[in-house]
């Protein structure tokens, strides 16, 4: 029975670091989840500065072209300003796609660590309530040996009684 004592805290300890583990673990994953996200959105800024610059280039050449081109000097720019734009707003859109999936992850997350941690509280719970009736029952056995040893130490001095 003290030993039970002991080990229940050991037992809780253990359960606590378990969590612990699982949690950490899981908050790893997630950052590797948003360092990969991360990754991703840096190599597409790379392309984007380049095919900025790329358009930059085209319209520095464009401009320094002869006025018999100046035409489709001003349609090409036009053409990379609007292509320009389109990048940025695809740019903006992959982020704010990937910011929404970073969010939704962690809420996912979040809840499975929270329905997690409600099971073993839950499990915990019955534990504690097993050993509290297994306790009573002890008890109760305990306190029938203790009547039944005192009847017949009651009767056999009734016995000798001359």
């Amino acid at each position: 029975m003290e030993q039970e004592q002991r080990e229940f805290p050991a037992r809780e300890r253990l359960d606590a670091l378990e969590g612990e583990l699982l949690w950490e673990q899981r908050d790893l994953d997630a950052r590797r989840q948003i360092q990969e996200l991360t990754d991703r959105l840096v190599h597409a800024e790379i392309a984007w500065g380049e095919a900025k610059r790329r358009a930059q280039d085209v319209e520095a050449r464009q401009t320094q072209s002869s006025n018999e081109t100046q035409g489709m000097t001003q349609s090409i720019t036009e053409a990379v300003r609007l292509e320009r734009e389109r990048l940025d707003a695809a740019y903006a859109e992959r982020w704010q796609q990937r910011e929404v999936e970073a969010d939704s992850e962690r809420a996912r997350w979040v809840s499975e660590t929270y329905a997690g941690w409600k099971e073993q509280m839950s499990t915990m719970e019955q534990k504690i309530q097993e050993l509290e009736a297994e306790k009573e029952r002890e008890r109760e056995a305990s306190e029938n040996i203790q009547r039944f040893h005192a009847g017949q130490v009651s009767s056999a001095s009734r016995n000798r009684r001359p």
